[in-house]
C-alpha cells in the first residue's frame, strides 16, 4: 500500500527491492574522495550503512516479499575502498527487540545503540552497557513517514524512548 509493506506484528516497512547501481558507484567514489582528503588532514572516517527494517527484520515481511539485498550494496562500497562498519549482523542478533520504528523508516534509540556497540567493536573500543543508561519515554504518540505515505490508519503510534547516561 503506497509503496509499504504491512507486515506482521503491525509494522510498516518501506518496499526497497532495488537501487541505482550507477548512483550507489558514484556515492562511494564521493566517500573515497572524502575519507582521503580527511585521511590528508589525519581524520579517520568508517561509515555504517544502516540496513532498512525489512532486510532485517525479515521474518515480519509478507511471504516472498523482495527485498534489496543489503550485503550487495555494502561490497560495493568496500570494494571502492569506503571504510565501512557492517552492522548487519549485530542488528539481527536483536531483531526481536524494539529496534526499528514500526511505522518509520529509522531505527529506534535502541537499534541505534547497537549500531553504536558494532561500531566501538570494529574501532576496538569498549562500549558503554546499556545499564549505564537511564530509558526514558518521551513520546507514546509518533506516527512516522512510512505510516504517512502507508495509508493504513489502524496501526497504533510509536514510542519514542531516550537513553540518557545514569
Amino acid at each position: 500500500s503506497g509503496g509499504v509493506y504491512i507486515c506482521k506484528d503491525k509494522y510498516l516497512m518501506d518496499k526497497f527491492t532495488s537501487y541505482s547501481k550507477k548512483q550507489l558507484a558514484s556515492n562511494a567514489a564521493t566517500l573515497v574522495d572524502l575519507q582521503e582528503k580527511l585521511a590528508a588532514e589525519g581524520i579517520s572516517m568508517n561509515m555504517i550503512l544502516v540496513p532498512m527494517a525489512a532486510q532485517v527484520l525479515t521474518d515480519k515481511l509478507p511471504a516472498h516479499a523482495p527485498v534489496a539485498d543489503y550485503t550487495a550494496i555494502l561490497q560495493v562500497l568496500t570494494d571502492a575502498g569506503v571504510d565501512t562498519t557492517d552492522v548487519f549482523f549485530t542488528l539481527a542478533a536483536h531483531s526481536s527487540e524494539n529496534i526499528y520504528y514500526r511505522t518509520d523508516h529509522h531505527w529506534t534509540s535502541l537499534g541505534a545503540y547497537y549500531g553504536y556497540t558494532a561500531l566501538a567493536d570494529a574501532m576496538g573500543l569498549e562500549p558503554v552497557p546499556l545499564s549505564e543508561y537511564a530509558k526514558t519515554t518521551v513520546s507514546t504518540a509518533f506516527y512516522g513517514t512510512v505510516f504517512s505515505s502507508s495509508g493504513v490508519r489502524w496501526v497504533r503510534p510509536d514510542v519514542i524512548d531516550t537513553y540518557v547516561p545514569d
